[in-house]
């Protein structure tokens, strides 16, 4: 049987921040949090730097979908993370989204785990109607 995660609310495949901490520390990396917070110049256009860095206990405190992530290394170098849908098959995050629970869930969505079968590996569609996720055997269409 193999694992996979969906969103079963309206919203969206989303995951909270406390997830994205989790999973750096995982990976024995430190995050960075990052909230969109445009700033204009005196001529009224914005500046390129969109994004304001914010510290983790601010990043856990509301709602994360103005936030971005990244993951630093040993060497201060930081990589973009975005644990969206295409990490639904990620046994890293499935673990993670276990062991919080309803913890998991980003204000917008309500993450279940499922297991499907072997015979349908590389042989589902996910169907999508505002955010809710159904997972369907794919067939030949004719």
């Amino acid at each position: 049987m193999k694992k996979v995660i969906l969103n079963k609310c309206y919203g969206g495949f989303d995951v909270s921040t406390l997830v994205y901490v989790h999973y750096a520390q995982k990976l024995g990396k430190k995050l960075r949090c990052y909230k969109f917070a445009p700033t204009r110049d005196e001529d009224g256009h914005f500046n390129d730097d969109m994004y304001k860095r914010v510290d983790l206990e601010e990043a856990l405190q509301g709602d994360n979908i103005f936030m971005t992530y990244r993951l630093v290394d040993e060497k201060g170098q930081e990589e973009k993370i975005n644990l969206d849908s295409s990490h639904r098959e990620d046994p890293l995050l499935i673990e993670i989204v276990e062991n919080l629970g309803k913890e998991a869930n980003s204000m917008y969505s309500d993450l279940k785990i499922v297991e499907i079968p072997d015979e349908l590996v590389n042989n589902y569609m996910i169907d999508n109607y505002d955010g809710i996720e159904t997972l369907h055997q794919k067939v030949d269409e004719y």
